[in-house]
């Protein structure tokens, strides 16, 4: 019983995640604007987008943007 539970877990543990359906998420070195547009450009035709979030991130002392647009 025990080789079994032990069995499932590592099963589970290597199984690939799936993606995140419904957002799409985009960096940029030069500023807030281009990385949300990159991100945008992602969106499936017809989708309508529901959300947006950016962040400033410093990467040895260069800063960069994260967005992520989600849509439904």
């Amino acid at each position: 019983m025990t080789r079994l539970f032990v069995l499932a877990v590592v099963g589970l543990a290597v199984a690939p995640l799936p993606a995140l359906a419904g957002s799409a998420t985009s960096q940029s070195i030069w500023n807030m604007g281009h990385a949300l547009g990159q991100a945008k450009s992602q969106v499936p035709n017809g989708a309508t987008v529901t959300g947006t979030n950016c962040n400033e991130i410093y990467v040895a002392d260069d800063p960069r943007w994260t967005c992520t647009v989600t849509w439904k």
